[in-house]
């Protein structure tokens, strides 16, 4: 009798055992937030033989005024609400509402300057019908009550609780 051949079992294959976490782009990339932070302040201070650094600040200087200066603060804060977040998900709400407040601090900052170029060309757009239409007080007030909303959009915060924050400070603790 001739033995039955069967089909040999294909050896499973084998499983890539180096797997990068779900994770590691986003916190890469909330590292490269900081390091660009980094950067855009040693811009700042223009220093010599540093061309890129020059072109970097004179461009941004450019497009958003004194705006420039509320860059960085706002890159470190989603960097640490990136590594602070389950997942290292940031809604979509975060990043639309830092858009949103660099344009309201750009042009808050570019109030005194809007008719110059100093301004940017951001704020310069932006102030050139709402300081015209509001005048510079009420214009600085409207700006500010707005940047205060997104920031208490940005920190999930309440006004009520912002209202009681503040309160807090001017009450103090007593000792009966």
């Amino acid at each position: 009798m001739a033995k039955k051949r069967g089909r040999r079992k294909k050896a499973p294959e084998a499983k890539n055992r180096y797997e990068v976490p779900n994770v590691f782009w986003k916190q890469v990339g909330a590292v490269f937030m900081m390091l660009l932070a980094v950067v855009l302040v040693a811009a700042w201070f223009k220093p010599q033989n540093a061309v890129a650094l020059c072109a970097i600040q004179e461009f941004l200087r450019t497009v958003f005024g004194y705006g420039t200066y509320v860059l960085p603060p706002i890159l470190i804060y989603l960097a640490i609400k990136i590594f602070r977040t389950d997942g290292n998900n940031l809604s979509a709400a975060v990043w639309v509402s830092s858009v949103i407040m660099t344009l309201l601090l750009c042009c808050m900052l570019g109030i005194p300057s809007y008719s110059t170029d100093d301004s940017g060309l951001v704020a310069g757009f932006i102030n050139g019908y709402v300081v015209k239409a509001l005048g510079v007080p009420v214009s600085v007030l409207v700006y500010l009550v707005l940047a205060v909303i997104t920031g208490l959009f940005m920190y999930a915060e309440t006004p009520a609780e912002l209202f009681r924050k503040i309160g807090s400070i001017f009450h103090g603790t007593r000792n009966d």
